[in-house]
């Protein structure tokens, strides 16, 4: 008994030594408590044989060497939970060294190559990193039109960010090639009902793969100035009259040759159904029918399809304006009306060199002439790296770009409206009639996107295609016809 609790103390004087012992020692000093916990183990293996050799020879040592048995059991429950608290010791060192081993998290973005967001995301970047000094944020920045391409040929090279910025419908094919991980368990179910649009992440599976950093509501931007010189009417009337705003388009596009009613995008991008195929709610054209067939080529979508060339022909729409263009014709005044996210402000005030509140506004949806008001949603999303190799910190970095210090300094900086429902019930800032549209455009009555599953931005490159085939002067219904056989093969 002596010889165990000899060995118990040292067993415990081991433990003290693993909280204090440099991480490189601690893998010694488990191997060590390992070694004596088996040294006690035999011992009490050897003490149960001599307690049955006793009962077996009537020896008056019974009693004993029974106490000598219970105390060698307590002994060895003791010498496990000091290998318990050990282990405990040796992970906390591990952890220890963690914080201190240089750790480098990549972050794919295209706001980092931007002009009114560089800025401010590198200040996220040093703002995460000022909190974790063993911490490089490598900013993976990556311009818009590229974003995808570049993105998906990482990933398929086993260099995948940790952490990636996305459009609601970037993630469901990156999540179809398997390169996401799920971030159910990094978020509780309070913290994911403060964030608006939330469950626009979970796939077919049930997991989260992508939340919501901010909204991507389309919202409808009007120059003042410009609807003022044409003679349109209040934005309040065109809102509820189809009719009267697309007059309002004509008079715009009157003003002058680089005069566009509406500014939309015209190149080929999988975000168009954001910038162009909202029109289609306007003739009930879909693309696929509820039972998932192709039906892009059915009679409400030649209607929609000969609308668009109209409003081409008469510059109703902007012609042959891209992705980098857009938001700079709408700054400079050559457009009437502009359809963007709830950024649109904060955009249209830094390429201006304007308050755009000074010059523009927000307006409700026009409601199309079948009495419809549905608008797309372009919501923005974080996602996590199944590639990542170091998970909980790439979590820990998505949580601090949703925190409230960065929506609100993404807000400030850019417009960029906050995606926490707590901040829109309490800011000041955010409680304007103008603002508070933003947020209404955002409920489930107004919003409506096609499907979009993992071929969808290849079923936009031939829908869009088409489009400007038949602003060229193609026939529609052949057009369309051809559209459909395309995505039907992408589809499959």
């Amino acid at each position: 008994m002596k010889r165990m609790t000899l060995i118990l103390g040292i067993l415990l004087i081991a433990v003290l030594v693993l909280t204090a012992c440099a991480p490189s020692t601690v893998d010694d000093a488990l191997a060590e408590l390992e070694a004596e916990q088996a040294a006690l183990q035999n011992q009490l293996e050897e003490a149960q044989a001599d307690l049955e050799d006793a009962f077996e020879s009537g020896s008056e040592d019974v009693t004993a060497l029974e106490e000598a048995l219970a105390a060698a059991q307590s002994s060895l429950e003791a010498a496990e939970a000091a290998a318990d608290e050990a282990a405990a010791a040796a992970e906390a060192a591990e952890a220890e060294l963690m914080k201190e081993e240089p750790i480098v998290l990549k972050f794919a973005n295209w706001g980092g190559t931007e002009e009114f967001t560089a800025a401010l995301f590198q200040e996220f970047i040093d703002g995460f990193e000022a909190e974790h000094p063993n911490v490089t944020i490598e900013s993976v920045a990556i311009p818009y039109p590229d974003y995808i391409p570049q993105l998906t040929t990482q990933i398929a090279a086993g260099d995948a960010p940790d952490v990636m910025q996305s459009y609601v419908l970037y993630s469901p094919p990156i999540q179809g090639m398997g390169a996401l991980a799920p971030l159910d368990d990094y978020f509780t179910q309070e913290e994911l009902d403060d964030i608006m649009e939330w469950n626009s992440g979970i796939y077919p599976d049930g997991k989260l793969y992508a939340i919501s950093w901010s909204p991507g509501v389309a919202v409808m931007h009007y120059n003042k100035e410009v609807l003022d010189e044409a003679g349109c009417g209040p934005v309040e009337e065109l809102a509820e009259d189809w009719d009267l705003y697309v007059e309002c388009l004509g008079q715009v596009a009157a003003l002058g040759e680089d005069m566009y009613g509406e500014i939309i995008m015209g190149d080929k991008d999988p975000t168009n159904y954001f910038w162009d195929f909202y029109f289609m709610n306007g003739w009930g054209c879909e693309i696929w029918d509820e039972e998932g067939n192709v039906v892009i080529n059915s009679s409400e979508c030649v209607e929609w399809a000969e609308w668009m060339k109209e409003a081409y022909d008469n510059r109703w729409i902007s012609q042959g304006v891209g992705a980098s263009e857009v938001r700079n014709t709408f700054a400079i005044g050559h457009g009437g009306f502009f359809l963007d996210g709830p950024w649109g402000p904060g955009v249209a005030t830094v390429l201006s060199g304007r308050d755009f509140w000074e010059w523009g506004g927000v307006m409700e949806w026009p409601r199309f002439q079948n009495g419809e008001r549905l608008i797309p949603t372009s919501t923005h999303q974080l996602m996590m790296s199944s590639q990542s190799e170091h998970p909980e910190l790439a979590a820990e970095f998505i949580k601090y770009l949703l925190s409230e210090e960065v929506q609100l300094a993404y807000y400030e900086g850019t417009g960029m409206m906050p995606i926490s429902v707590s901040i829109w019930e309490t800011n000041e800032a955010l409680q304007g009639s103008d603002q508070q549209q933003v947020r209404i455009n955002s409920s489930a009555e107004y919003v409506k996107n096609p499907p979009m599953g993992a071929t969808w931005m290849v079923a936009s490159d031939f829908i869009m295609g088409g489009i400007q085939e038949i602003w060229d002067g193609a026939n529609i219904q052949e057009t369309l016809d051809r559209v459909k056989a395309n995505v039907e093969t992408v589809s499959q």
